[in-house]
């Protein structure tokens, strides 16, 4: 091992204390996520047309999209600062966590006849369906995290620079522009795999891009958003009045959904950059904290196929019927009133879950 490794190893005993501020990252993660899940999931993206007949909709739909997509990035990349530390406890922990929800849920579908026994409704309790990606995809990472972090042990600073630029530069070319369905747009344990690596690396060795203030890093993120907002925005509002080339610009615009990819180098780097602008932030709070421990339980609550049809519907009812600063006020409520509830069911999640794990 040479001088480098080691001092990776000294680095890596020091960094095992969770603050605050990246808690609070966490919890912007998340309601990202049921921002992400009340734009373009819950409203498709805005038609061509859309854009002339309804402006400031499309515009805010395109900019929302812009600085939320970063979410799901955002919580492997968190996992990738601390590292993992494998444990049956803790993978069963999480696993107890995810099957807590989906049974829960399902059977109180099941009593109050939202929901019919079927198998497939047994299925989706157990993510045995297409639904959940994010969790088995998490847990393909929580597996093959021994191994990556043997990599990054026992590898010299150099080698795993080498990995990390050929890795993305394969990710960006077959991934993000070639489509390979290893890579499924992001949605998959393999581009979590680069993340974690690219997070472990920033923390280990500290390099000189993750050394700039605080502000360049927020700039960062917000500056990529506009740009591409910028970009996609413009091309039906000038696109218009290009004559033959318009049908060139609709052609692009129909393809704006690759900016918004898991995979997008934009979104990776919004991510490092929101990433590095928390790390800075000097806070210690027992109630972040509390909060952060139970935000994953706002994913699985939105996201259970019991619960997203009610959560798509009250979305397009209030940008069907109030205007949209008044849209927006109600969706940003519902969202903040889906954490909170979720953080409270969460403590007889916790309860549960103590009183199991010391009796086995």
């Amino acid at each position: 091992m040479d001088n480098t490794q080691h001092s990776s190893h000294t680095i890596k005993e020091r960094i095992t204390t969770r603050d605050s501020n990246m808690e609070l990252l966490r919890i912007v993660a998340t309601l990202l996520i049921l921002v992400v899940h009340a734009n373009y999931f819950s409203q498709g993206s805005p038609q061509w047309e859309c854009f002339t007949q309804n402006t400031y909709y499309s515009i805010w739909m395109v900019l929302c999209q812009s600085l939320s997509i970063v979410c799901v990035n955002l919580f492997v990349l968190i996992s990738g600062w601390f590292g993992i530390k494998p444990r049956l406890k803790g993978f069963f922990n999480f696993i107890f966590q995810c099957l807590f929800y989906s049974t829960a849920i399902y059977i109180t579908a099941l009593l109050w006849g939202f929901s019919d026994l079927t198998f497939k409704g047994i299925a989706q309790v157990l993510y045995a369906t297409k639904l959940g990606w994010f969790i088995k995809a998490y847990i393909g990472l929580y597996i093959l995290s021994p191994v990556l972090n043997l990599f990054i042990e026992h590898s010299s600073k150099r080698v795993y620079e080498i990995v990390l630029i050929v890795f993305f530069i394969f990710q960006s070319t077959y991934g993000w522009l070639g489509n390979a369905y290893f890579f499924n747009e992001g949605y998959s344990t393999h581009s979590f795999i680069g993340l974690y690596l690219l997070a472990r690396y920033i923390r280990i060795y500290k390099p000189r891009f993750s050394q700039l203030p605080k502000s360049i890093d927020l700039l960062t993120y917000i500056g990529i958003s506009l740009i591409v907002t910028t970009l996609i925005v413009s091309l039906p509002i000038i696109g218009e009045g290009w004559g033959n080339l318009a049908r060139v610009a609709k052609a692009i615009y129909n393809r704006h959904h690759y900016l918004f990819d898991y995979l997008a180098p934009t979104v990776i780097i919004s991510s490092v950059a929101l990433l590095l602008f928390f790390s800075k932030l000097n806070i210690q709070s027992k109630l972040i904290n509390w909060s952060a421990a139970s935000s994953f339980s706002a994913y699985l609550t939105h996201a259970n196929p019991n619960i997203t049809p009610y959560y798509t519907t009250a979305v397009l009812y209030f940008y069907a019927t109030y205007s949209l600063p008044v849209a927006i006020l109600y969706t940003g409520l519902m969202i903040l009133g889906i954490y909170l509830a979720s953080t409270l069911i969460d403590q007889i999640r916790i309860v549960a879950w103590n009183y199991i794990s010391r009796r086995v």
